[in-house]
């Protein structure tokens, strides 16, 4: 199981590298990026487990890439934490939301919003929808709101 964890990270990395050589740009906060989408794509899945693996990695991302942002650091911190996917979505949802706000202007990323959600964004490198917050039962519920 570890073996396919780090072949997914391998892959994430190389997705988010790719993505900004072949954009030529340098992308910011890389480390947080992939934890991120770790998350994101375990709470998709309704995976619990894996998500707070990410969430466990994306402390460490946050506090070395975001340092002063303590919403980012205890949401972060809460969802590593979590007892369910209800309590690691509510605390993925403070982190969509400042995330949102710093990959604005960054090419290859999308900005999700799920419809059925009071501010329920999130942040893909992908315009596939796969809905963290509503998981199995809704997997393609979005809308792209911004590139």
């Amino acid at each position: 199981m570890c073996s396919i964890k780090r072949v997914a990270r391998v892959a994430l990395l190389t997705v988010f590298s790719f993505i900004g050589s072949a954009l030529g740009t340098d992308m910011k906060y890389p480390k947080t990026l992939e934890q991120y989408e770790m998350v994101r794509s375990g709470l998709a899945a309704d995976e619990l487990a894996s998500a707070k693996n990410g969430a466990t990695n994306l402390v460490v991302s946050v506090g070395e890439e975001f340092a002063g942002s303590k919403p980012m650091i205890e949401a972060s911190q809460k969802l590593a934490a979590s007892e369910s996917l209800d309590d690691a979505r509510a605390a993925f949802q403070v982190i969509s939301k400042e995330l949102a706000k710093l990959v604005e202007g960054q090419p290859g990323f999308f900005v999700m919003n799920c419809p059925m959600m009071k501010d329920g964004i999130w942040v893909q490198t992908t315009p596939k929808i796969g809905n963290p917050y509503k998981g199995k039962a809704m997997p393609e519920c979005g809308e792209i709101v911004k590139k």
